[in-house]
């Protein structure tokens, strides 16, 4: 095993003896960077996803105090129809899902969202979605077919524990060809403790 140098030209060199025989060999490179560094994607298709606190639905927010609803807006733009569509949405690490489903959630809470955006005749795509999982770490949305056009999902998190989080970037692929992919940037959310 080997380090690369960052920044720098690296080079791996293999190697063997004089003789018959055959050299078998696997590279394999692992790259990490913060989740704030990851730069947007677009292979077939372009997802973004922006942070509003709850009562300003025109200002994206990379911060909210403990207790603060945040609206989750991701953005799914298919320049062609896609079949068996997925959308993975990580959330920030110190955030919880607003589940309205449960008994126990304040009927307040806005209940998840989707429709195409620029439509006004929007409520005829509703049913394209199959199904949405609301997950500790991460939203999924599933559609068998899914028509070229630009769909907007909302939901809502609930900042619960204060500190600085990487967020992972919103994923969205063909599930059969997933070559066919689009991808947000990463982005660094702030909870801050309340007064």
């Amino acid at each position: 095993m080997c380090s690369a140098v960052r920044d720098e030209i690296n080079r791996v060199t293999i190697s063997r003896s004089a003789g018959e025989g055959v050299l078998y060999y696997t590279a394999h490179l692992n790259a990490r960077l913060w989740a704030s560094e990851a730069k947007p994607i677009s292979r077939g298709l372009t997802v973004t996803r922006e942070f509003f606190l709850e009562g300003d639905p025109e200002t994206p927010v990379t911060e909210a105090t403990m207790g603060d609803v945040i609206n989750v807006r991701v953005t799914i733009t298919l320049p062609q129809e896609i079949y068996y569509f997925v959308l993975e949405d990580p959330i920030p690490a110190g955030t919880e899902p607003v589940d309205t489903s449960l008994l126990t959630t304040s009927q307040l809470d806005q209940a998840p969202t989707i429709r195409p955006d620029q439509d006004p005749y929007w409520y005829w795509g509703w049913w394209l979605f199959d199904r949405s999982e609301l997950r500790d770490e991460q939203l999924n949305l599933y559609a068998d077919f899914l028509p070229r056009g630009t769909y907007v999902y909302t939901y809502q998190v609930r900042a619960s524990v204060p500190g600085e989080f990487q967020t992972m970037p919103s994923h969205a692929y063909a599930f059969y060809f997933p070559e066919v992919f689009g991808r947000g940037a990463g982005t660094l959310f702030t909870v801050t403790a309340a007064d």
